[in-house]
């Protein structure tokens, strides 16, 4: 469920929350820190150090997401998607060891 579902549901969100920051935040890079800021939080509040990891990946889906909707909003969601299914197949796999 880690693997798939998740990150289909907070790509979606994250497209979603991008498109409402984009209005006001007009600096690529202060909206990557923000919406990772946001996830960092979001996923922090169960437990902190995981918030701290996410916050980073959040910032990296969020600046993919940004490079490639200059393609589509499509390869854009791909790309975010992509790297957050590699980014919780590596965290379950982790703990599979």
């Amino acid at each position: 469920m880690s693997i798939v579902f998740a990150p289909l549901v907070e790509t979606f969100l994250l497209v979603k929350l991008v498109q409402i920051l984009k209005r006001r935040i007009s600096s690529t890079w202060l909206l990557c820190a923000v919406c990772g800021a946001i996830w960092g939080v979001l996923h922090g509040v169960s437990a902190p150090l995981w918030g701290v990891s996410t916050l980073f990946s959040f910032i990296v889906m969020t600046y993919l997401f940004l490079h490639y909707q200059s393609i589509s909003t499509t390869a854009g969601a791909v790309a975010a998607l992509t790297t957050h299914v590699m980014v919780n197949s590596v965290a379950v796999v982790t703990q599979l060891i």
